[in-house]
């Protein structure tokens, strides 16, 4: 698979992927990392050194010109590409280029490019700026269950959850330089959503754990720890001073080591 920056998706191929190779689990990408671990390995060898020369191009698609693709990894599953662009969710089938569906992001306006989306479950998890959708993966509609009919609010609501009294429920988490740069992870029922934008001068980066179902918050998580609510307060107080304790933003999905039931994250620019 070779993404060609800009607007335009093209796909190459030896010949056509057979419906059986293209829907098996092995052909699955569900993430933007492939699974869990973040290890983007893959065990297809159908292309390899022998035989890369032979590419050719099967189908090519370009969406709207207000659309960026340039830093996202599509995702494919059962024969269906997953392609999140910076306002538009599509659904292509990835053997022809068909658009099978697009829905709108429209959670205010265009917060920079968006790396991609994760797929759980029959479910498609999409960011923008600081919020989170989830759409149903067949069809394109919203997931009535999860947040507001589909739509969550999901960094403010984890503000509001770890620090009652210093955010209210309808914080804009833009305007503290809050955004959300990376797709979530899933696993086991929990989608673990993580917060940027370390030069935005973040009062710390944000893990957030929720329901994969309903979006409700199940715990937060803070790379610098402002207040005595926060894990790790007893260690870090001392070390900042009278400084602003500020930056640590998460840029990539959490990985997951689901036999040690650990949660690993990077943070950068505190």
């Amino acid at each position: 698979v070779l993404i060609i920056p800009k607007c335009i998706l093209c796909f190459f191929s030896l010949i056509m992927l057979s419906s059986a190779s293209a829907q098996s689990d092995t052909g699955n990408w569900p993430s933007q990392n492939l699974n869990i671990e973040n290890s983007r390995y893959s065990t297809l060898d159908q292309i390899n050194t022998s035989n890369v020369n032979q590419l050719n191009m099967l189908w090519s698609f370009e969406p709207g010109l207000r659309d960026d693709i340039a830093q996202v990894t599509p995702l494919v599953v059962d024969g269906v590409m997953y392609l999140h662009s910076r306002a538009t969710m599509y659904a292509l089938d990835a053997t022809t280029g068909e658009e099978l569906w697009r829905r709108t992001l429209d959670s205010g306006p265009a917060n920079g490019p968006v790396r991609g989306s994760t797929y759980a479950e029959g479910r498609v998890y999409a960011y923008r700026g600081a919020d989170l959708y989830a759409f149903d993966a067949e069809t394109g509609a919203a997931v009535a269950s999860f947040g507001d009919s589909g739509f969550l609010k999901v960094v403010a609501q984890g503000l509001h959850h770890q620090y009652p009294d210093t955010y209210p429920t309808d914080i804009d988490p833009i305007t503290i330089g809050y955004r959300l740069t990376t797709p979530p992870t899933f696993h086991d029922g929990i989608i673990y959503v993580a917060a940027a934008l370390s030069e935005g001068h973040i009062p710390g980066g944000l893990v957030i754990a929720i329901d994969a179902t309903t979006g409700a918050i199940q715990w937060v998580f803070n790379t610098i720890p402002q207040t005595p609510r926060d894990s790790g307060w007893e260690l870090a107080q001392e070390s900042w001073g009278t400084g602003a304790r500020a930056g640590g933003g998460v840029w990539t999905p959490p990985a997951i080591d689901a036999q040690l039931r650990m949660v690993y994250v990077n943070a950068g620019n505190p």
